[in-house]
Formats: C-alpha cells, sequence, structure tokens
C-alpha cells in the first residue's frame, strides 16, 4: 500500500540542543512536509503559467496553427506581446527549477507525498497542456509535415517539406525555417507515429497537431506509470520517482508542453530495462522500438547486456531482438532513413561546452575537422564519465547492494536474480545516460527526459542537484525557442545562449567530475574482537 504521508511521528526529545545537535525527527518530518508542499505549489504555478502562455494564442514561442476549427487546441487569437511571454515562460522556467529543488530537497529530509496523487496531478497537467497549442519550438510543425509526406506515399528522409509545400499543400505550408529544407532525422517508429497523426489530422494543422501532442502526453503518462510500477512496494522510492518524472516542470514544459517525439524513445526505454527481470525477448524487442524512435536509446543497450551477461541465451535473445526491429524499420523505411542523422551528428549546439572552442578550431584546423575533434572528444569525455559515475555509485551504494556492480554471488531465489537484473540495467543505463546528457556536443532541453527517467530510479544524490542545474540553464537559453524571433528577442536569448549557458553548463560538468573523484571508499568497520 503506498502511504502519503507518515502520520506516526517520534515524539521531540525535551530539553536544549547542542550547536551541531539535528533537530529532533518530528520536527524535521513537519519541516519537510512544509517544504514540499510549498514545491507543489510551485510546480503548480510553473505549468499554470505555461498554460495561460499558450491559451493566449500565436506569439514568439507559439507558431500559429491557422484558423479554428472548433476542436483542440484551443487559444485566443491575438497573442501577447513579445516581452511579456519571454518574462511569463523564462520566470516560469525558474520558478519550475526552484520548486523542484525544493522538492529535491524536502525528500530527502523524509517527506513522502502520495505518490498516486502526483501521477493524477500529472494526468491533469498533460490534459491542460495538450488543450492549448504547443509552444517552445516550432518542432511539432514539421512532425506534422513529415507524417503528412508518409500518409502521401513521399520519403520524408528524401523530400523536405518544401517539396510538398510548393504544391500548395496546407501541412507543409505551416513549416518555419530551418525545417522547412530539412529532411526527418527521426527513426522509422515516429515517422509512423507521426502519419498516425497526419491520418487523424487530415489536412487540418491544428487538429494534426492536437493528434501528435496527444500521442506524445499518452506516452510521456505511459513513462510514469512503468516508472510507478518499478518501484512499488518502497514509498520512498515511489515519490521520488513521480515528483523526478510525473510533476517535473521542466519536463511538463519542454516535454508535453512542446510535443517532443523524446518521451516516446524513453517510454520504450524503460519498458525495455523494467523487462529484464522478465524476458530478454521483451527486453530486446522495446529496446529496438526505442532505437527506432530516435538512435541515442541505444545506450540502454549496455545496461541489459550487463544485466544479461551471465544468462547467455538471454542475452542472445535481447540482441537478436533489438536488431531485428531496428534492421526492419530501417529497411522499410528506405536507403536515406540516416542521410539527415548523419548530418546532425556534426553539429554543436550553442549552449553546450563544445560552442567554446567552436571558433577558435574553425579558425586553426577549418570547419570539417572542428567537427571530427569535437564529435571524438565527446565520445571521449562521455566514456570517461560513464566510468567514474560508474566507480563512484560502487563506492557509495555498491557494498550495501544498491550500486552498479554485483555486490555478492547471483541470488538462488528466482524473483531476487530478477530484481538484480533490473537493479543492474537501471544503474548502467543510467550512467550512460547521464553521462552522455553532460559531455554531448549537442544537447536540447526535451533531451533530458532520459536523464530524468533513470535519476527518478536511482539512490538521491548531488547529481540530481547538478544534473537540475544543468536542466535549467538549457530550459532558459531556448526560451522562446523558436528560430525566427525579433532581432531585440533573438540578440538577448543568442546571447544568454551563445555567450553565458556554455559557460555554466561546464562548469556543472566539471563540478560533476570533482563530485564523481572525491567520493572517497567506503569505511571498513575493524573486527569484531574473537571471543576467548
Amino acid at each position: 500500500m503506498v502511504v502519503s504521508e507518515s502520520r506516526r511521528e517520534p515524539k521531540p526529545v525535551d530539553g536544549p540542543r547542542s550547536p551541531g545537535e539535528r533537530a529532533p525527527v518530528g520536527r524535521r518530518t513537519r519541516s519537510a512536509r512544509v517544504l514540499g508542499r510549498v514545491s507543489l505549489a510551485g510546480i503548480a504555478v510553473s505549468v499554470g503559467l505555461a498554460v495561460v502562455v499558450g491559451a493566449a494564442g500565436p506569439s514568439v514561442a507559439e507558431p500559429p496553427l491557422g484558423p479554428p476549427t472548433g476542436w483542440p487546441p484551443y487559444a485566443a487569437g491575438g497573442g501577447w506581446p513579445t516581452w511579456i511571454v519571454v518574462w511569463l515562460l523564462a520566470a516560469a522556467t525558474a520558478l519550475g527549477g526552484v520548486s523542484l529543488g525544493l522538492a529535491l530537497v524536502a525528500l530527502r529530509r523524509g517527506w513522502q507525498p502520495d505518490a498516486r496523487r502526483l501521477v493524477a496531478a500529472s494526468v491533469l497537467a498533460c490534459v491542460a497542456l495538450v488543450l492549448v497549442p504547443p509552444m517552445g519550438s516550432a518542432d511539432h510543425l514539421s512532425y506534422a509535415a513529415y507524417g503528412r509526406m508518409a500518409t502521401r506515399g513521399l520519403d520524408p528522409y528524401y523530400y523536405s517539406p518544401y517539396r510538398v509545400m510548393r504544391g500548395g499543400d496546407p501541412i507543409a505550408k505551416a513549416v518555419e525555417p530551418p525545417w522547412l529544407h530539412t529532411t526527418s532525422v527521426y527513426g522509422p517508429v515516429a515517422t509512423a507515429e507521426q502519419a498516425l497523426a497526419s491520418w487523424l489530422g487530415g489536412t487540418s494543422v491544428r487538429m494534426t497537431v492536437f493528434a501528435l501532442a496527444v500521442l506524445n502526453a499518452l506516452a510521456f503518462l505511459l513513462a510514469g506509470s512503468l516508472l510507478y510500477v518499478a518501484t512499488r512496494g518502497d514509498p520512498a522510492r515511489r515519490s521520488r520517482a513521480a515528483v523526478l518524472w510525473s510533476v517535473n516542470p521542466l519536463l511538463l514544459y519542454a516535454g508535453v508542453a512542446g510535443a517532443h517525439v523524446d518521451v516516446l524513445m524513453v517510454a520504450a526505454l524503460i519498458g525495455a530495462t523494467l523487462a529484464v527481470r522478465r524476458s530478454g525477448l521483451l527486453a530486446g524487442l522495446l529496446l529496438g522500438i526505442a532505437m527506432a524512435v530516435k538512435l541515442p536509446a541505444a545506450l540502454g543497450a549496455a545496461g541489459i547486456a550487463w544485466a544479461f551477461r551471465r544468462r547467455l541465451e538471454s542475452l542472445f535473445v535481447a540482441a537478436a531482438a533489438s536488431l531485428a526491429v531496428v534492421a526492419t524499420a530501417y529497411a522499410l523505411a528506405g536507403p536515406y532513413a540516416f542521410d539527415q542523422i548523419s548530418r546532425a551528428s556534426k553539429y554543436i549546439s550553442l549552449a553546450t561546452p563544445g560552442r567554446l572552442p567552436l571558433a577558435y578550431l574553425d579558425e586553426a584546423i577549418g570547419p570539417v575537422q572542428t567537427r571530427l575533434v569535437l564529435r571524438l572528444a565527446g565520445i571521449v569525455a562521455l566514456a570517461v564519465v560513464t566510468v567514474l559515475l560508474l566507480r563512484w555509485a560502487h563506492r557509495r551504494f555498491g557494498p550495501s547492494g544498491t550500486g552498479p556492480l554485483p555486490a555478492g554471488p547471483v541470488p538462488d531465489d528466482p524473483a531476487a536474480a530478477a530484481d538484480e537484473r533490473l537493479r543492474l540495467a537501471v544503474w548502467v543505463t543510467g550512467a550512460f545516460a547521464v553521462a552522455w546528457l553532460f559531455t554531448a556536443p549537442y544537447a536540447l532541453p526535451w533531451y533530458d527526459a532520459l536523464g530524468w527517467a533513470f535519476l527518478a530510479l536511482l539512490p538521491s544524490s548531488r547529481l540530481d542537484a547538478l544534473f537540475l542545474f544543468r536542466g535549467v540553464v538549457l530550459a532558459l537559453a531556448y526560451v522562446p525557442g523558436r528560430v525566427e524571433l525579433p532581432k531585440e528577442v533573438a540578440h538577448v536569448t543568442l546571447q544568454f545562449r551563445a555567450h553565458v549557458a556554455p559557460y555554466l553548463t561546464l562548469a556543472v560538468l566539471v563540478a560533476v567530475v570533482v563530485v564523481l573523484l572525491a567520493v572517497p571508499g567506503r569505511t571498513r568497520l575493524p573486527a569484531a574482537p574473537t571471543p576467548k
């Protein structure tokens, strides 16, 4: 049974306390409860601000969706002035980040909110965000165009939306630069989702975008449900998972309000990770589906392989199943499915540490060599941070049986062995996912869904605060989010994105390395004296 909050509290200790003595348990519990409620109130206001901005109508953050049809998403016609939208969304992002930080502090102090209520609140938040138009980017318009091309028999990996726009197609005409001349970078399963939305929406931009938003919101809620199931039997872990995923305002804004396909990938990858308890076949199939949404899901292969390393038959079945799904999906997608992926792999986003040496390297060795050097540096950094993270986790959590490496012999009990496989898969996949997000030369705010999903299953640590700070920096760097902006807004946005954010994300990466290197090994207790 899930417990909302402990109603039985130890009685406070009477008498004065020394300066270094902690407050009584009952008082700490009450303060954590107050802090937790304040954090939830802040999260509600943050999400509410995003809903209000969306309902106000087309703006610098919200592309127009054409005339009203009587169906969602609903919005007023005029929209708000540019700077009001920018400041409201920046305030929503900052408030959401601070509120989530307070929630993490409250959880560490013993706060245990009812996870069922948080999941229910997540459903309400998703409904509210889906009923207003997507905001924060214009990606959903390119999704709609790729789906439209697929339903019309055109290859979205070969043709750009411009090809369809020239024929007067109303969906393609809504696409904004630079996506108008860009072929699809998404996997075949993502294209299938986009085609389904196009089939449901027909020639209406508004209806197609609404179908996309609903499908992605359902994927977000499915991921939250899987995390809820994964943490059964432990109210504290279940509360943590619900806070870090279901009511995480950064995810609700980037993943749901932005209607980004990343949440579909994460839902499939969570399912693949949880499936290691029962079936190598199911784990492999779901991993293949996740990779056919977006290729970064391949990071999950490391965790699944490590979990099955002592069950070679299951490991072979999982590998064969995932490869079969990916090979079949991309074979059906056609020979051009990797073209845009290859081009996108050379991109460097402005808010990451890779942006800092870009100009100097371009001048010294040329743009092509610079991209190659930065890609190789990103791979090396990923490997180093992953190894450090696994080492840190084992030294801090391993001996207690919660870390990433085996704490002893394989359990004889099948249920205990299944739990052990799940523990290993979560730790190793989580390490690769979080390390990739800290070190990738190209990262956007909605990519963080992958990291939050696995942090939600891991013990509380300083990584939470560092990942949260980085997430807030990235989110603020992409407010209001659209590519074509008024000159005055573009100047401020790009100044922060290109000249402030990369230094902050570099500082976070350095802090992560310092934290991972600074944790000592566990102190061994002296052996008990032998009785004479």
